[in-house]
């Protein structure tokens, strides 16, 4: 092939038309934008490696990964370099099911309301959901028709996919969740010991609910899967942002998005190290865990005494 050309006619990971393509002669790999995997370089050894490898395993591996590191395009990624983002690519390969809740989530942002169709091109688009190709793609939509979690009506087209009211339920649950619960996301740091034992779960526990914290819980799945599902299912979620960790704002984030009751905290000694997108929330300021817990109480009781009201409205 010479410099420049672009007679490419596959991308060499998900096998899509790609928007453009040309081999560098200089660094002695190709240059390729895929409409699906995004742009990449990949040095003419690496392609090598891909074309003996009979299972596509490896395609898939990275058509999956490479969609997360911008790096790849502008560094060729090298022969060296394909077993270890292969093996990158692999661990981050969800469940079945967790493949299906890709595509799920991604139909609800396209279609975004009840009973509109979306687009989804599974020829196309099936490294999107981190599929092993379109087979199990295919497969995987019908089994999500089968379960009527997706609707296919035939006026939508072939490629326009709807989602069944049982999917909005699962991807979209009510603000609130499982009665007298509370998620608490704090560092997990030896000084903030006393703090969650004499403050947070003594004010949780009197003030009549349930404490959740991950690290006091035996469970067998994956601690990330764990922590969004028990956000998702509890009625109000503790963030304590002393020692400022970027778990306790992601969860916190997460809990935003679903529209849950937070209880934003801090020790005094740290609040000048607060994010600015979050100094706005009404938080509650400690310094010993007497105060923290006769504070937190007192907020639970309020948030719990306006629910009620709301309830009985």
């Amino acid at each position: 092939m010479q410099a420049g050309s672009n007679s490419i006619a596959e991308c060499f990971l998900c096998g899509n038309q790609p928007k453009g393509a040309k081999f560098d002669i200089t660094t002695h790999s190709y240059a390729v934008t895929c409409p699906v995997c995004g742009p990449y370089r990949l040095h003419e050894f690496a392609k090598t490696t891909l074309d003996l490898d009979s299972s596509n395993e490896k395609r898939y591996a990275l058509a999956w990964i490479i969609q997360d590191l911008s790096y790849v395009a502008k560094n060729p990624i090298t022969d060296d370099a394909v077993d270890d983002l292969v093996r990158e690519g692999l661990a981050r390969e969800p469940t079945p099911s967790g493949k299906a809740r890709l595509l799920l989530q991604t139909l609800k942002r396209r279609s975004r309301a009840f009973g509109r169709g979306a687009k989804f091109n599974r020829a196309q688009e099936w490294p999107s959901i981190k599929a092993r190709g379109l087979e199990e793609c295919d497969s995987i939509i019908d089994e999500l028709q089968s379960r009527g979690l997706l609707r296919n009506p035939e006026h939508f087209g072939d490629d326009t996919l709807a989602l069944g009211w049982d999917a909005w339920q699962m991807l979209e649950p009510l603000t609130g969740g499982a009665a007298k619960t509370a998620f608490v996301a704090m560092a997990f740091h030896p000084d903030l010991e006393a703090c969650y034992e004499l403050g947070i779960k003594a004010a949780i526990e009197r003030a009549g609910l349930v404490p959740i914290r991950l690290d006091k819980e035996t469970f067998s799945e994956k601690i990330c899967e764990r922590i969004l599902m028990e956000i998702h299912s509890a009625e109000f979620v503790i963030a304590d942002f002393t020692h400022q960790r970027g778990g306790v704002y992601f969860e916190a984030g997460y809990a935003l998005g679903l529209r849950k009751q937070i209880v934003w905290v801090c020790r005094e000694d740290d609040v000048e190290n607060l994010h600015f997108d979050t100094r706005q929330y009404p938080y509650i300021l400690w310094s010993t865990t007497e105060d923290l817990a006769s504070r937190l109480e007192e907020r639970l009781r309020y948030l719990l005494l306006q629910t009620n009201e709301r309830g009985g409205a």
